[in-house]
């Protein structure tokens, strides 16, 4: 599969192989029908680092983003399945695209190695799918707000939705507020819709609880009366961020 293997064993005892591959190999990653997600349990089992060029690693993100598995050679002693637990990527990682974990951030905890790089190298997209875990998955709201005002002040589209959102979710309502009105004037209201819906998309697999400044922050951003139907396009100043907080609130609980 690549021009050299190394092999190693794991703190468990398992032979561990590198894999580094050359870009002639880029095609087989892209159309290999031995590469696929590990969806069954086939004998035994082995952790692989794989070492990617840019190119490569964006292809292996778009094609199987929840993780590969695929099987070594017959030459290299039997057939098992090997599934992929590092990736590696050899070019410079502070723009590299990672769109596919953006979309839904639950995926990069596939992805460990590779996200902490690209953090490293302040990574915009790393730093959103980085706030998104921590916020949500692992309920760390101090890291993970920090991780989206980094996206969010680097001009990360869904970041500077989300960031302001939580925000006014929190109960920082006026910063909120001020962060989604910038927003809006800067890229429009269809442009809020779609993080709107990106934002449902990015809670896949994500359990999200309700905290109780939640409940306080909506209630206390509820207008007198309803103006205006609960619709985005028909929202005026006084219930606009009221609609917001109503759709992220109904996604925490689950009814979106």
């Amino acid at each position: 599969m690549g021009n050299c293997i190394h092999t190693m064993r794991s703190k468990h005892g398992n032979l561990v192989r590198d894999l580094s591959l050359d870009d002639a190999s880029t095609k087989k990653i892209k159309e290999s029908p031995q590469l696929e997600v590990a969806e069954q349990k086939t004998g035994k089992r082995r952790c692989v680092k794989i070492i990617l060029t840019r190119k490569q690693l964006e292809q292996l993100l778009l094609k199987c983003p929840e993780g590969v598995s695929f099987k070594l050679p017959e030459t290299y002693a039997e057939l098992v399945v090997a599934a992929v637990e590092e990736v590696v990527v050899k070019d410079k990682s502070d723009d590299l695209n990672l769109s596919p974990l953006v979309k839904k951030p639950a995926l990069a905890k596939r992805y460990r190695s590779l996200r902490d790089s690209c953090l490293k190298a302040n990574n915009v997209d790393a730093n959103f799918v980085t706030g998104m875990l921590q916020y949500f998955h692992y309920r760390n709201q101090l890291l993970g707000m920090h991780h989206l005002r980094i996206a969010s002040k680097a001009g990360h589209l869904q970041g500077r939705y989300i960031y302001g959102a939580l925000l006014m979710a929190i109960g920082r309502t006026e910063k909120g507020v001020r962060a989604i009105n910038k927003l809006t004037d800067e890229k429009g209201i269809k442009a809020v819709e779609n993080c709107i819906e990106d934002f449902q998309i990015s809670l896949y697999r994500i359990d999200c609880n309700v905290k109780d400044i939640y409940v306080t922050s909506f209630i206390k951003m509820q207008p007198l009366h309803q103006c205006h139907p609960p619709e985005i396009s028909t929202a005026c100043s006084e219930c606009y961020h009221f609609f917001l907080m109503t759709v992220v609130f109904e996604m925490m609980i689950g009814l979106n």
